[in-house]
């Protein structure tokens, strides 16, 4: 009968928020990294123009190179960030430097990249960002997934065109 029942092992308030935490944190593991993906796919998709697209590649190459822990204040011109990058990525400097001076070229004289120039670019930001993930260990690579820190931007780099100051990346 009733009295042969083992007492539950947790009472029925205690499973009620268990349930409600666990629904969360399941909602948490598959919604950050969705929504990541989409903030991603969005900043691919809102820089059209070749000049656009440039500077994307070239925020993606120094926020990749600022989790391998690269220090790039916002104080950094172009070329001293460069400099910085390969400097921690030495494997790296050569794409980071015709990364650097293809942005350069865009932003300091105006000159936009031709489609051969961002094709280039794209290489180039590859190589750094294998080269800035090949210096963190692979459950930091893993957890950043899961980082909503990650969906707001760990601060953004400003260039500056003329008396306009323009983020780097939408």
């Amino acid at each position: 009968g009733a009295a042969d029942e083992d007492p539950p092992l947790l009472s029925e308030p205690v499973r009620r928020v268990a349930t409600v935490v666990g629904a969360i944190a399941a909602a948490y593991v598959v919604l950050v990294p969705l929504a990541q993906l989409a903030r991603r796919l969005v900043r691919r998709r809102r820089a059209r123009s070749p000049g656009e697209r440039v500077a994307l590649l070239w925020h993606t190459a120094t926020e990749a190179a600022g989790k391998a822990g690269v220090v790039l204040p916002a104080s950094l011109t172009i070329a001293e960030a460069a400099e910085r990058i390969a400097g921690a990525l030495p494997d790296a400097r050569p794409a980071v430097d015709a990364l650097a001076r293809t942005m350069e070229t865009l932003v300091y004289a105006e000159v936009p990249p031709d489609d051969e120039q961002v094709v280039a670019a794209a290489r180039w930001r590859a190589e750094v960002v294998a080269a800035a993930r090949a210096e963190r260990p692979w459950h930091q690579r893993l957890l950043e997934w899961f980082d909503v820190r990650e969906l707001f931007g760990r601060g953004r780099l400003r260039v500056v065109r003329g008396d306009v100051a323009a983020l780097s990346a939408p």
